[in-house]
């Protein structure tokens, strides 16, 4: 259990560096701002270009529109606070990413969880008005303002680049005029090295701010028991960016309920593990969520503001209030 708890926060943090690299190398706007693209357009506008850069067989993807997320105080406030409580890279990237919240219209983080030995492999999307020209030069200035260069390597269909002296490079790449994927050279280059053909994606984008997807694959099958019946899917919503909205369809209520029962006795079991720590943290994350079985889902809710409160540090926090549920579906 800790170890799965592990690798859900260890994705999160990533998310967070990720966004502040990308954001670090935006010092002004004009790099992001090419003709003809529209960072405030409708969110399922926006998700169906973006779909075309989901590969075959991802596990998840959670995307945000950036202008809707920052349009919101408290999650604005969040994020703030995670730049203060840091320095350096991510600092700065959150910072820049404040004041230039019209450059970019999507972020998805997005991954492959393999199987259970092997490597997971995880990359971020940013949807914005790329200049390719004008961007490199930014990026080998920032990079080498930080001792580190960049190695380029051209691909049948498009160019990675990378740290040059890194074990583990960073790097970045274009999929096209408006779509860049950043991540661990590893992940993008199973991901990226062959052009994606297009997939079927799905997802419940109309009016959100925060979408995604998990598919309960093998990886997680083998973590439940044997006999439990599990889901095919899950589905994340939030049309404010306030609350967070898992759906996960069940064929039907009984079996709803079996689910809901796996996921409070996981929920008590990680709650009593962060007992000792006593501070706010991941227990007044699991103690803010709500839980309930309705017409054969199971439906959980939490705070956004919450979930990224975990990477600023827990002394003095409270446990959120449990938020409530809307009824029906």
């Amino acid at each position: 259990m800790k170890k799965r708890t592990s690798f859900l926060i260890h994705i999160g943090a990533l998310v967070v560096i990720l966004v502040g690299i990308l954001f670090l190398i935006s010092d002004s706007s004009h790099i992001f701002k090419a003709p003809g693209y529209d960072a405030t357009a409708p969110t399922d506008t926006k998700m169906a270009q973006l779909a075309r850069w989901i590969p075959a067989g991802a596990d998840f993807f959670v995307a945000a529109d950036v202008p809707k997320a920052l349009a919101n105080q408290e999650l604005a406030a969040s994020l703030t606070r995670v730049a203060e409580g840091r320095s350096g890279v991510v600092a700065d990237l959150i910072s820049a990413l404040m004041e230039e919240p019209g450059s970019i219209g999507l972020l998805c983080v997005l991954g492959r969880l393999g199987e259970m030995r092997s490597r997971s492999e995880i990359a971020l999307l940013a949807q914005g008005g790329f200049d390719e020209e004008t961007l490199l030069p930014a990026v080998r200035s920032a990079m080498s303002a930080g001792h580190s260069g960049v190695a380029a390597q051209n691909l049948e269909w498009t160019t990675i680049y990378t740290e040059s002296d890194s074990r583990d490079p960073f790097g970045f790449m274009f999929l096209d005029g408006t779509h860049l994927a950043a991540g661990d050279r590893a992940s993008l280059l199973a991901m990226y090295e062959k052009k994606p053909e297009p997939t079927k994606v799905q997802m419940v984008a109309k009016d959100q701010t925060i979408v995604g997807y998990i598919a309960i694959g093998e990886r997680l099958r083998r973590s439940a028991p044997e006999e439990m019946y599990l889901p095919d899917a899950a589905y994340i919503t939030s049309p404010d960016g306030t609350l967070v909205t898992v759906r996960i369809p069940c064929d039907d209520d009984e079996k709803a309920q079996s689910v809901m029962m796996l996921l409070e006795g996981i929920r008590s079991l990680m709650t009593i593990q962060q007992e000792p720590k006593g501070d706010g943290g991941l227990g007044a994350v699991l103690g803010g969520m709500t839980m309930k079985a309705t017409d054969g889902d199971v439906v959980i809710e939490a705070k956004l503001a919450s979930l990224i409160d975990l990477w600023v540090g827990g002394e003095g926090k409270t446990p959120p209030q449990s938020p409530q549920a809307p009824e029906g579906r």
